[in-house]
């Protein structure tokens, strides 16, 4: 006789798990960057410190493509800075497949550089007013990148001490 399972595993979404809660936790407390510091200034520190923290080269690439789309605004107190591009026109952009992408993201996401703000089914979209505010959007959630710079800091003047040593 056959089994009846009325359990149905859960089908699409993120599945949640503590690094996804603690990196939507970070990105609901995002209030910007320091005074001074710039979205700019976290690509290059991502760059200095590279393979010594656990970026490659291709999720480096990724990254910096994601800030592109962001806006000085995005990084300020009150701000999001949320990429809504699609994977699909990302994919087309570095001539690889969207899965290739989702791999990026992933290592980047399990880095804790960041996470995903999308609506329930998993699509991107994003409005910005005339004046380039974003008013709302779905996608890639760049805030978890701020709160790593400490960290990406600290890894930076241990490579200059054992540089210098």
């Amino acid at each position: 006789m056959e089994s009846l399972n009325f359990y149905e595993p859960p089908k699409g979404g993120r599945v949640s798990s503590p690094k996804f809660r603690g990196l939507a936790q970070i990105s609901e407390d995002f209030e910007g960057l320091p005074k001074g510091v710039t979205h700019w200034d976290l690509v290059h520190l991502v760059k200095d410190v590279g393979p010594h923290a656990g970026f490659t080269s291709k999720m480096i690439t990724l990254l910096e493509y994601y800030v592109r789309f962001t806006r000085e605004g995005d990084w300020q107190e009150g701000g999001r800075p949320i990429v809504y591009q699609s994977q699909a026109k990302t994919a087309m952009h570095f001539r690889v497949s969207e899965r290739q992408i989702q791999r990026l993201e992933t290592m980047l996401f399990e880095r804790g550089a960041l996470t995903w703000d999308t609506a329930a089914n998993n699509k991107r979209f994003g409005v910005r007013s005339e004046s380039g505010e974003l008013l709302y959007a779905s996608g890639v959630d760049l805030a978890p990148l701020a709160a790593l710079r400490e960290e990406l800091e600290k890894k930076k003047e241990e490579i200059r001490l054992a540089d210098a040593a």
